[in-house]
C-alpha cells in the first residue's frame, strides 16, 4: 500500500501507484475525518462547479493523483491518500472563497 520507488521500479509493483491513494493510516478518528472531509467537499464540487460535468471532476482527481505520485517520487512520499483530500479541499476552498464555515 506504500508508493515505494525501488518496489515500483525494480520490482514492476505499478499497483502501489494506484494502492496508496486508497492508504490513510489506521482505522481511527483521523482516518474518519479524513474520509468526511473526502465524501463532504468532493459532493459540494460534484454538485457546485462540476455540475453535469463529471468528466471534468474526474480529470480534476486524475491530475492531482498524477501531480502527487510525482511528488512522492521526488520527496520520501508513502502515502498520498491524506494529501489527496487536502487537495480536493483546496480547489473547494478557492471555488468558494466569499462562503463562511463553521
Amino acid at each position: 500500500m506504500l508508493l515505494v520507488w525501488d518496489l515500483v521500479a525494480y520490482k514492476f509493483q505499478f499497483w502501489r501507484m494506484a494502492g496508496c491513494v486508497f492508504f490513510m493510516g489506521r482505522l481511527g478518528f483521523p482516518f474518519l475525518i479524513n474520509v468526511y472531509f473526502l465524501y463532504n467537499y468532493s459532493l459540494r464540487l460534484e454538485t457546485g462547479v462540476y455540475d453535469g460535468k463529471p468528466a471534468d471532476y474526474c480529470f480534476l482527481l486524475i491530475f492531482n493523483w498524477l501531480c502527487l505520485i510525482i511528488l512522492g517520487f521526488i520527496i520520501p512520499l508513502r502515502m498520498i491518500g491524506m494529501p489527496l483530500v487536502i487537495s480536493v479541499l483546496y480547489v473547494w476552498c478557492q471555488v468558494n472563497h466569499d462562503t463562511v464555515v463553521q
